[in-house]
């Protein structure tokens, strides 16, 4: 075998090995089902909102793909109120950058599954789920708990994970770029979902 043939052999035999190595179950997620932020169960754990601030929790695309719903669900109403939902991009050191998509509103005062319709398609990479009410609902929250991308915010008690962010934002449009955010050091954050319509 020649030099060029044996080292093009062999680089085909080492990306088969790093395929093996490397395999990300991201990649290989179901069209038609909503996805989180990476941070664990949203099944029981809850995060009530504060009025008039816009909260950003990751969410990490592995693929190309496209997403046709935001979605929140709501543990506890608040009485005549709403909330916003949308996409940031990754923005400069993990903190949401600039706006992709405001989905628009759904209404809080009654508990539920809330979604908005939207039409985007993600390039590979980090991006952040957004919402904000004008009321304090408290939706199903993402646990700490096998997040992707926690740092620790206190080694007090081993309990305050920094799992995403918020900035204040007097209820309306959302706003672009997100704005300089404070990190949302606590166990829970609010949980926001997108809908996978097709993996590219």
């Amino acid at each position: 075998m020649g030099f060029l043939s044996n080292v093009i052999a062999r680089l085909a035999e080492h990306t088969a090995d790093l395929d093996a190595h490397t395999y990300n179950q991201q990649q290989v997620i179901r069209t038609g089902e909503y996805y989180g932020g990476g941070c664990g169960c949203c099944q029981s754990w809850t995060c009530q909102l504060a009025a008039n601030r816009l909260y950003g929790i990751p969410f990490i695309a592995a693929r190309a793909m496209s997403v046709d719903r935001i979605a929140v669900y709501i543990n506890v109403l608040a009485a005549g109120k709403s909330a916003r939902l949308g996409l940031y991009r990754n923005g400069t050191n993990n903190n949401p950058g600039a706006l992709v998509v405001d989905g628009g509103e759904v209404s809080v005062a009654t508990t539920g599954l809330k979604t908005v319709v939207i039409d985007e398609a993600l390039t590979k990479g980090l991006y952040w789920m957004a919402i904000v009410s004008d009321g304090v609902p408290t939706p199903c929250g993402y646990a700490q708990y096998g997040s992707t991308i926690p740092s620790i915010s206190t080694m007090s008690n081993g309990r305050d994970y920094e799992i995403g962010w918020y900035v204040a934002h007097t209820y309306g449009a959302l706003p672009d770029p997100f704005g300089a955010a404070t990190k949302h050091a606590y166990i829970t954050i609010p949980g926001v979902s997108l809908r996978v319509a097709s993996m590219d």
